[in-house]
Order: C-alpha cells, then structure tokens, then sequence
C-alpha cells in the first residue's frame, strides 16, 4: 500500500450553531371535538368490507366471525380447523377417485406447468439446430 500524504483522516461534517433551534420537532396537536376514544365498540354493523391484493388465483373466504369474546373465537377457529382437516382429505379422496394426483400435478411452486407431455423431441431438434450452425 502506498500512504496518501493528502489524507487528513475520516471526513466528518462541520456543525456550525443555531440560536433559533428550539429542539426535537414534533407536529402541533390541534383539539379535534369529533375525537371518539372508544372507536372500537359498535351496537350495529350493516357491512364488513375487505380490501384483497391477491397473487395466486384459488383464494377462498367462508364463515367470516366478527365477535368481542377471545375464548368464543378461539373455540370456533378450532372447529373451523376440524372442518378444514376433513375438507382436505375429501379432496384427496376426490383427486384419488378421479385419476389426479395432487402431488405430482403441482411442481414445487405451486404452479401447473402448461406443458405436461415429457416429450424430449424437441430438445433433439434443438441439438440437430447446433450441430448444423
């Protein structure tokens, strides 16, 4: 290594002083008089929306629960787990009753492949192409 003899060392920014600061900025609180604390009880719901941004096509919503009690949504999302189990193995009864074999029809991606005949005649023709170039 060769030393730089115009090297002074680290470069830091010089800090020149401010009468006018004040400190920290923080954005001003104004009173708001439509401020609601407790937003989250309501007596009435008409609706429920949902905004989705999905990837993958196949996405299902069923049995949506909209409850104030912890322990009664747990039990019903353990019911719901059951159904699941059962839903899934009937589909694979399904699959087995109707020549699909889920497993092997889907690649490690998730996605169907388009082409699913492992014809290799079209990589010999690739091969005849390079060996007339």
């Amino acid at each position: 290594m060769i030393s730089n003899p115009k090297y002074k060392g680290e470069w830091h920014t010089t800090q020149v002083d401010n009468p006018d600061y004040k400190g920290e900025w923080a954005p001003k609180q104004i009173e708001n008089p439509a401020f609601v604390q407790d937003v989250y009880a309501q007596e009435d719901i008409g609706a429920v929306g949902f905004e989705l941004w999905t990837v993958n096509e196949g996405s299902i919503f069923d049995n949506v629960l909209i409850c104030d009690d912890w322990e009664h949504a747990k039990k019903v999302g353990e019911e719901v787990k059951k159904v699941m189990e059962k839903e899934k193995d009937a589909k694979k009864e399904w699959d087995k009753a109707n020549g699909k074999d889920t497993a092997a029809s889907k690649p490690p991606g998730g996605k169907e492949d388009e082409d699913d005949d492992d014809d290799d005649s079209e990589k010999v023709d690739l091969d005849k192409d390079k060996a007339e170039l």
